[in-house]
């Protein structure tokens, strides 16, 4: 008997260890699948534009996997692959030198792209599948697809299919975000 117990206690205790091994394991690749990273800025602006960090962790995810020296074979750059012809609109509405801009500066690759986050929520009322659409395909598209589809966009209607899993991809990491770090 006492060394059924014996066997019961060094089970459990190896099972309690084996637990908290995987729990530790899953933890890990929860945050190597979706990383928190360059949170404090990316909490700064957010709160500065009013725009949902989750929102923001979504975009920088699905748009550089959080590499601050990503560019696209288009020629957007950083960690929300600003676009330069875009970062020179929003330079110019945030009142700032539009000739010079660094966009590979984490700083201010997330400054430019939250305000541009916030100036499309503002525009399409917090439709975080709109805003996506219009982060990767353009403003002027989601309005003409709106348009189109009597002012309901569903993202079987989007024509073009980069937009279409894009929009899924952010919509996907948006619910990881909001649920395992900031619900």
């Amino acid at each position: 008997m006492k060394r059924f117990v014996l066997i019961v206690v060094i089970s459990s205790g190896f099972l309690s260890i084996f637990f908290v091994v995987l729990f530790g394991l899953i933890l890990f690749v929860k945050e190597y699948e979706n990383p928190i990273v360059y949170e404090d800025t990316i909490i700064k602006y957010s709160c500065m534009y009013d725009v949902d960090v989750c929102v923001v962790f979504a975009v920088v995810k699905a748009e550089s996997n959080f590499n601050e020296n990503a560019l696209s074979k288009k020629g957007a750059q950083g960690l929300m692959q600003i676009m330069p012809s875009t970062a020179k609109y929003i330079a110019v509405k945030l009142g700032e030198d539009s000739l010079d801009i660094d966009l590979f500066d984490a700083e201010i690759n997330l400054r430019y792209g939250i305000w541009y986050i916030s100036y499309l929520n503002k525009i399409f009322n917090g439709d975080l599948k709109l805003v996506a659409a219009s982060y990767n395909a353009g403003e002027g598209n989601v309005r003409k697809w709106l348009a189109e589809f009597d002012n309901r966009l569903e993202i079987s209607d989007i024509p073009f299919l980069e937009t279409r899993e894009y929009v899924e991809k952010v919509l996907r990491y948006y619910a990881v975000y909001k649920n395992s770090y900031f619900p």
